[in-house]
């Protein structure tokens, strides 16, 4: 096997190198950042949990196949996010959030209107687009009464940051590209790069989104439906994650860097 020769150029086996080492480098840059710490104790209950609910609990019925797969989905966006953030492609992190945010409330919505899987499966295009975009949703949500005003601050700010930040070409998203040195003499950043910063500032945007999208994939299934000992590690975690978000996330929310 080490004698085959793939058909890879130089300059996308240097793409591959680059991103293997600045992964190596930043995990020696978390470890020595206790604040960060509980961070990734989160993002580990978080994708242990969607991994446990996704795959290794077995549906019920034909809705729960359906919150399974988009289960699925939250479990590769994370992935994908943790492996650039690690990797220093922090902006580009911002885009698989904006899809988690997007399934969180797609769940929400599930979970408060109960018929709405069956419309949502069976929708023609139009329908989609009149009761299934995400800004109908959100305003759905808004309006259903179950959830508190700063969920609702926040599940517009986090969409507005994601979309501005992340997954559309605006003038502060492509800044965020450009170095720190001021006019002339700013770079700017191609392809991966190591800034503790923004590392620091990825990582509190993943677990923040991650542990929205856990609550709505438990509130989709009803916790009340998770039994034994997956009901007690739900509890765990939304003590764990509100003790979380008080402490490491509500002292500075709005720093998008």
């Amino acid at each position: 096997m080490d004698d085959i020769e793939l058909p890879i150029p130089d300059s996308l086996f240097r793409l591959k190198v680059e991103a293997e080492q600045i992964k190596m480098n930043s995990l020696p840059v978390i470890c020595d950042h206790p604040e960060w710490h509980s961070h990734l104790r989160i993002l580990g209950e978080s994708i242990t949990l969607i991994r446990r609910i996704a795959f290794e609990r077995r549906h019920k019925n034909e809705n729960e196949l359906i919150l399974r797969a988009i289960g699925a989905r939250l479990y590769n966006n994370f992935s994908v996010s943790w492996n650039l953030i690690l990797s220093g492609f922090h902006q580009i992190s911002i885009m698989p959030l904006r899809d988690m945010l997007e399934c969180s409330f797609l769940l929400l919505k599930f979970a408060f209107d109960s018929e709405a899987i069956p419309r949502w499966k069976y929708a023609t295009t139009k329908e989609q687009k009149k009761e299934f975009r995400p800004l109908t949703i959100r305003n759905f949500l808004k309006k259903s009464g179950e959830i508190t005003p700063e969920e609702k601050d926040n599940m517009d700010s986090l969409y507005h940051i994601f979309c501005e930040l992340g997954a559309h070409p605006t003038y502060k998203g492509i800044n965020k590209m450009l170095g720190r040195e001021t006019k002339s003499k700013r770079s700017i950043y191609l392809g991966p790069f190591l800034d503790s910063e923004k590392l620091g500032i990825s990582l509190t945007r993943l677990t923040f989104t991650v542990s929205l999208t856990v609550r709505s994939l438990v509130t989709a299934f009803g916790l009340e439906n998770l039994r034994g000992d997956l009901h007690l590690s739900c509890i765990k975690f939304f003590a764990d994650s509100d003790l979380w978000i008080e402490s490491a996330y509500k002292p500075n929310p709005n720093k998008n860097k």
